[in-house]
């Protein structure tokens, strides 16, 4: 397994603990430690850049970046840099689906043309679980 799945991983399960007042670790020393981990992937050149953001609604908490946006030009990374996702969004896909499954609002066997009434196009055949897991 390489590292980046390994972190994203990481991220994942330390990142929504399911009892959140089981977490007795002090936020300044996850983040320090985060940070340790993540400068390391730089400086080993695993990652060209990482960079994680703690948020509200309302702002952001804290942030963290490393690395260069363009290796060639040298170029470092920062807060404003932009970069695309692909296929990363699948993984927040399918985490805010099993959220709603877990809440007893989406079942993964039920035809999606059931969340998606309007959409004529679809198969009844197909179901949730068809689209996680690309087989529709």
């Amino acid at each position: 397994m390489n590292t980046v799945p390994r972190l994203v991983l990481l991220f994942v399960l330390f990142g929504i603990p399911a009892d959140r007042g089981s977490i007795t670790t002090h936020p300044d020393t996850i983040m320090q430690s985060t940070e340790q981990v993540l400068a390391a992937e730089v400086q080993k050149n695993r990652a060209p850049a990482v960079q994680y953001v703690f948020f509200n609604k309302d702002s952001v908490l804290y942030r963290y970046q490393a690395g260069y946006a363009n290796l060639g030009d040298s170029l470092k990374f920062d807060h404003n840099t932009t970069f695309n996702m692909y296929s990363v969004t699948k993984t927040f896909t399918a985490l805010a689906v099993m959220q709603l499954v877990a809440k007893g609002l989406v079942d993964l066997d039920k035809p999606v043309r059931q969340y998606l009434p309007g959409n004529t196009t679809l198969s009844g055949a197909i179901t949730v679980r068809h689209l996680l897991t690309h087989t529709a």
